[in-house]
């Protein structure tokens, strides 16, 4: 993570990976708790793997909070490795 922009770049890098994790921590988390689906596709490929269109959605929250959680732990870590290593 070399960049021109020194460790200018580094803290916009923290800063934007922070911010992009908690929107999408939040929108998981919003998937996870809701009771009714947000899109009647939902319900249309939930009937074609015979789910429950809710439980789908909410599997969906929680891979999304899971996965997404580890990639930008990952990409934060860089990025503040990257800052540290400038100073």
């Amino acid at each position: 993570m070399h960049g021109r922009y020194g460790a200018l770049g580094y803290g916009a890098a923290v800063a934007v990976v922070f911010f992009t994790a908690l929107h999408n921590g939040a929108l998981g988390a919003l998937l996870t708790l809701s009771e009714h689906p947000w899109y009647p596709v939902y319900a249309w490929r939930a009937q074609q793997w015979q789910t429950d269109p809710v439980s789908d959605q909410q599997l969906a929250g929680l891979i999304n909070v899971g996965s997404g959680r580890r990639l930008h732990d990952a990409a934060g870590t860089g990025a503040v490795r990257g800052l540290a290593g400038r100073r």
